[in-house]
């Protein structure tokens, strides 16, 4: 039996009165890479029917949206008590803004709308998972870096990330709930621009970078199970809240020259890329210029232009080592083959 409930701000189907025994997650930023990607994860037959969804988002949804969501069209700074469920339930917080388009900065949507979302949470929100960046730990080589290793975000992007961080984890540890912090670097996969635009710099033939610069990504789909995961630790720790960050990632890694290697041998190109390391204090000159447009392009080149990659064993005490312990090449070969 469908029962199908009908608001102002959306539409709630549930089959039966399984329902009842469904963990409930509330998604802010359903409309994003990372969102997007949950919403197709739970409809998949593995996890149909364990968890309903309501669904912040300040546009409509490009895809069919399954039967376990509930839409509601809002943003961050207009998030009202009553928009957040009566019943227990996990908090997804990825509605970030990612890139300065309209040239507002991050502050109003990373840290504001963070505050909002924290002064109204209810005594039924069990957790949070918040999806950060490896960037708070600075823009220069961080070589094996563990969540131990001191935050110095360098852009105002990750200045903004880092400040929700905190403010999460603070009012959660106040309310004795928990936080996860999440740190990748790189997400690749459906509807990710990076990967693409990182094999057209291949086949320009020069990379402003080390060849033994290494990093540390995982493909979004593996990103959505293991926040899906995360979101069950919270159900089962609710009487022992987690407090932590965990830095997101493979557990293997491969160097700059042997990914180069694999996108070549994907697109069947003639292996010919220059490398051009640039000098430290270059970019900083040059990231000091006040250019919006200028610091966009460094903050580019700067996404190869050093090793950043991280230990996840904090992660794999969290979830094991099914997802972390596969061969980041192959995945990496997989995912160039989906582009």
């Amino acid at each position: 039996m469908e029962i199908t409930a009908k608001g102002e701000n959306g539409l709630f189907r549930l089959s039966g009165n399984r329902s009842m025994n469904k963990k409930c997650i509330v998604l802010l930023g359903g409309t994003g890479v990372i969102g997007s990607e949950i919403l197709r994860l739970l409809d998949s037959p593995l996890y149909r029917g364990k968890y309903k969804v309501v669904s912040l988002v300040r546009k409509e949804l490009d895809e069919p949206v399954p039967d376990c969501v509930k839409i509601i069209k809002c943003d961050l700074a207009n998030l009202k008590p009553e928009m957040l469920p009566c019943e227990e339930h996990c908090i997804l917080h990825f509605a970030r803004k990612q890139a300065d388009r309209d040239g507002r900065g991050y502050y109003e949507t990373n840290v504001n709308g963070t505050r909002n979302l924290l002064n109204n949470v209810n005594d039924n929100t069990l957790g949070i998972i918040y999806g950060s960046s490896l960037s708070v730990y600075g823009m220069w080589n961080q070589d094996f870096v563990s969540e131990k290793a001191p935050a110095h975000p360098m852009t105002d992007l990750a200045i903004s990330r880092y400040e929700a961080e905190n403010l999460i984890r603070v009012e959660m540890k106040k309310r004795e709930k928990s936080a996860y912090i999440l740190r990748p670097r790189f997400i690749f996969g459906r509807g990710d621009k990076t990967l693409a635009a990182i094999v057209n710099v291949v086949k320009k033939g020069i990379i402003f970078a080390a060849p033994e610069n290494k990093y540390s990504f995982i493909s979004v789909n593996d990103y959505a199970k293991i926040i899906v995961q995360l979101v069950d630790n919270v159900f089962s720790n609710k009487d022992k809240p987690v407090n932590k960050i965990i830095n997101i990632g493979y557990n293997n890694f491969y160097n700059l020259k042997e990914l180069v290697t694999c996108i070549c041998n994907n697109y069947q190109i003639a292996y010919s890329v220059r490398y051009r390391p640039l000098p430290q204090f270059f970019i900083e000159m040059l990231h000091s210029i006040p250019n919006k447009k200028l610091k966009a392009v460094i903050d580019f080149i700067s996404l190869l232009g050093w090793s950043h990659y991280c230990d996840v064993s904090e992660l794999e005490s969290e979830i094991g080592t099914g997802i972390t312990g596969q061969d980041s090449l192959k995945v990496f070969s997989q995912l160039l083959k989906g582009l």
